[in-house]
């Protein structure tokens, strides 16, 4: 999963499913990537009921004024004090991916 790495944790994907079990959105029978699945597209389903843009772009935000801070977004996250909290600590170029999927509004 993408979305919910695995890295230092590896229980992360079965405390991910039994949150989908719990939510009552799995049958049993169903593998954990499987019930994640759900959990994700669930969550995607109420962020579009509740009118949550689906992209930084869909925020209004230009593609030019985007790019012309990306560098600086990419610092600040990299030196962030809070990044090495992270299960791994992300590279710069990973970093900048994730922004640039987050303002497509790309599957992680």
């Amino acid at each position: 999963q993408g979305l919910m790495p695995q890295y230092r944790y590896p229980n992360a994907l079965h405390r991910y499913a039994e949150i989908a079990d719990r939510l009552r959105l799995t049958k049993p029978g169903e593998d954990d990537n499987r019930k994640v699945d759900k959990l994700i597209a669930a969550i995607e389903d109420l962020k579009t009921r509740c009118g949550i843009p689906k992209s930084i772009a869909e925020w209004g935000i230009a593609e030019d004024a985007f790019y012309g801070v990306l560098d600086t977004m990419v610092e600040r996250a990299f030196d962030d004090q809070c990044t090495p909290a992270n299960p791994r600590y992300p590279l710069a170029p990973e970093l900048k991916a994730i922004f640039e999927k987050a303002y497509r509004g790309d599957a992680p």
